[in-house]
Formats: C-alpha cells, structure tokens, sequence
C-alpha cells in the first residue's frame, strides 16, 4: 500500500493531497504523509484523504471534529520573506480554518454563510493571501512548521484541497534576474 503524501511541483511549493499509488483503499491517519493533531479530549477528530464530493476522481483532504476541538494537519515548509498562501475549501458544517506557519497565525478562515464554500453550497471556495513574514516575526531562512487547523462550537467538517505555499522573489532577486537576462542578451548580440 502506498503512502499518502504531498506532491511538490518543480518551480512553487505546492502540496497537492494525492495517494502516491493513486488509489484510495486505506485513507487512515496513520498513513498520511504529514502530521496529524487531534486536540479533543477522546481523540475524536480524524483527517483523511477521501474522494471529492464532486469528483470521485480527485482525492481531497477531510478534517473532521467530532466535538468541536481542533483538528490539524502539519508539515514543515519552506518559506521566502514574502510568500502566497491558496486553498481550495469546502465546510460540510459550519466551522474554521486556522492557519498558521512557525507557531504564529497568519489568518482564520470562518465558514461563509452563502456562496461557495459554504455549507450547502455545492461548490468549493478559493482561499489566497499574501504574507510578509519578516513583518509576523517569522524567520524565512529556516523551514517552518506549517499547521491548518479545523474547530468549531459543534461537529465541523471541511475538505481542502490544491494547498499551494508558494515564495514570491524579493525585488532586489528579481533586478538581479533581469539584468543578468539582459548581460546575457548584450553578450550574444556582440557575438
């Protein structure tokens, strides 16, 4: 039986919840390919890999709280200075998302009323933000532990899926890249 884990693109960090033997026949906790924190007193919560609602074809992480304390999932993660946080989302019962990188929360997502995401509503959410690390007192130049947490006040459900963390070139790196494209571009027209 394959692992389940994250599957990294070559250019952005994204971690994409799949089986790595592409089949969802054991989708226990005990065989994800990250971390699993169930902070209820009878360790009730679970988080599973499971087919999309929409598309049996897609496997989608499960957070499941059955008393309404946290769920989460964790990972170490690489981070630049300035980095992109998406998600795809969708709450099966109302509830919240808690994200945070290196002990520090970065934002809460609550469940929408109306719209997609929302309970009901039969379509997945996007959720993206854009962080300053360097401004949240978070070192970038050292892997942190990334955690998405799911609670609240009754038996939340979500499902996440194409988790994308994704560093964005400093200004400074990104005038470094051009000039040498244009060195390069000067040099060749010589030639």
């Amino acid at each position: 039986m394959g692992r389940i884990g994250y599957r990294l693109s070559s250019r952005a960090r994204r971690y994409h919840f799949s089986r790595r033997d592409g089949s969802l026949d054991d989708p226990a906790a005990s065989n994800l390919g990250y971390r699993v924190q169930d902070a209820s007193p009878t360790l009730s919560g679970s988080a599973v890999l499971t087919e999309s609602p929409f598309d049996a074809e897609n496997p989608v992480l499960k957070l499941t709280s059955t008393t309404g304390d946290p769920i989460s999932v964790a990972t170490d993660a690489d981070v630049s200075q300035v980095s992109q946080l998406s998600f795809d989302f969708l709450f099966e019962d109302p509830g919240k998302l808690d994200v945070s990188l290196g002990g520090v929360s970065l934002d809460t997502l609550h469940s929408p009323t109306a719209g997609p995401g929302s309970p009901g509503s039969g379509e997945f959410g996007t959720y993206y933000a854009e962080f300053d690390l360097s401004l949240l007192g978070i070192d970038p130049l050292h892997t942190q532990e990334f955690v998405l947490s799911l609670s609240g006040s009754a038996d939340p459900v979500a499902y996440v899926d194409n988790l994308r963390l994704i560093g964005v070139p400093e200004p400074s790196a990104l005038a470094l890249m051009v000039m040498a494209a244009l060195s390069l571009l000067l040099y060749r027209r010589r030639k």
